[in-house]
């Protein structure tokens, strides 16, 4: 069968295809491993469990759809996507039920992302310009056919509703990677300081708002000086391989590099949620690393360089956490950011726990209902 067996059952059961980017990037993994770690709680010493399979979309026209009992769309920014939306559409039309893991949108436009969270989206003229003709069509008919549609934040909502989606079957799931624990069982060998920020770089090739990442990291690494002339620890870490020739050029853009710690391999996600746990904020590129920190209730800064920080940041109702990439003073930003957070840690402390223990139950709610389609 094509696909990596990722879950062995015990049954006849027919398999999950769960329908994912890969696991080159720990965001993807962190999503799958929520999947995975909700269902070996749901099957726990039962004998009555399915096989489930990843697949790539490249790899879907290759299989037999009717094998399986139920296709998941995985988490990350995977609507809106034609050929991952086509996929479910195949998987419908062949009377394959269907389910939507906290997937979300993702768009790079900074005119559609302003009048988005000024809510003056129904004013943009021509939404085609945005979505095409193809997008459009699927999003409407996989929502609407779906059994369950969670998705990451409420700007992903707001998108299904201007595109005139079938809404009654949808809700915000949240992004399944904020149900991750750290290991407070593994040996963490980094000397840590009672003041540290946990910092993620990387690159996104300059598909950021303001499409200049060169500019952005001299910035960043401005701030870091500075915060470290504050008695900061700087740890600075990746979460994809690709990353790190970008975190090597920051580092020698930096002026102070007294209390910095670079970690030049991408840990597990249980041992990195364990260090973002010890520390005082995290400052992040990429979107994960936020979730990873609201994961263990520690505020982030996001580097919003894409729709989708922002469509979790709201998630969690912190929004003006966010920096978006082509603001002009990005280092005032930041600092002024790190103040605030000083001064409201607690608040957020509370506030993203409460918001992992409403999410959980959004996501036993999916399972369940996982569980009950596959034994039909």
């Amino acid at each position: 069968m094509t696909g990596i067996l990722i879950f062995e059952g015990e049954n006849n059961l027919k398999p999950i295809c769960y329908l994912s980017v890969g696991l080159d990037n720990l965001g993807d993994k962190a999503c799958l491993e929520a999947f995975l770690k909700k269902l070996s709680s749901l099957y726990q010493g039962s004998s009555v469990k399915p096989d489930i399979y990843q697949v790539l979309w490249y790899q879907f026209d290759k299989l037999n759809i009717q094998e399986f009992s139920l296709v998941v769309l995985g988490g990350g920014s995977l609507l809106a996507t034609s050929y991952y939306l086509k996929c479910l559409y195949q998987a419908q039309q062949a009377g394959v039920s269907t389910v939507i893991w906290g997937s979300g949108i993702d768009h790079s436009d900074p005119q559609f992302t302003d009048d988005l969270l000024a809510g003056r989206a129904e004013g943009v003229p021509d939404i085609e310009e945005f979505f095409t003709r193809k997008v459009k069509y699927l999003l409407r008919s996989t929502v609407s056919q779906a059994g369950l549609v969670g998705v990451r934040g409420p700007y992903t909502l707001k998108i299904l509703q201007l595109l005139d989606c079938q809404l009654d079957k949808v809700f915000i799931a949240g992004d399944s990677g904020i149900l991750l624990e750290p290991d407070l069982s593994r040996d963490n060998n980094l000397h840590l300081s009672e003041k540290m920020i946990m910092v993620n770089w990387g690159t996104s090739y300059n598909k950021v708002y303001g499409e200049n990442e060169e500019k952005l990291a001299g910035e960043l690494a401005g701030s870091l000086d500075h915060l470290q002339e504050e008695g900061y620890q700087i740890i600075i870490y990746p979460v994809w391989e690709q990353d790190i020739p970008a975190i090597f050029r920051l580092v020698d853009e930096m002026i102070n590099q007294d209390n910095l710690i670079v970690i030049n391999r991408v840990l597990p996600s249980s041992q990195l949620l364990w260090y973002i746990s010890q520390a005082s904020l995290s400052i992040n590129f990429k979107l994960h690393p936020c979730i990873f920190s609201a994961a263990v209730g520690v505020p982030f800064i996001s580097l919003a360089y894409r729709f989708k920080c922002f469509d979790f940041a709201e998630s969690v109702k912190c929004q003006e956490l966010c920096i978006r990439t082509d603001v002009c003073d990005i280092k005032k930003e930041i600092l002024d950011r790190v103040k605030y957070i000083r001064d409201n840690k607690n608040t957020y402390y509370n506030k993203f726990l409460q918001y992992k223990s409403a999410f959980n139950k959004k996501y036993d709610f999916l399972i369940e209902y996982i569980d009950e389609t596959i034994k039909k």
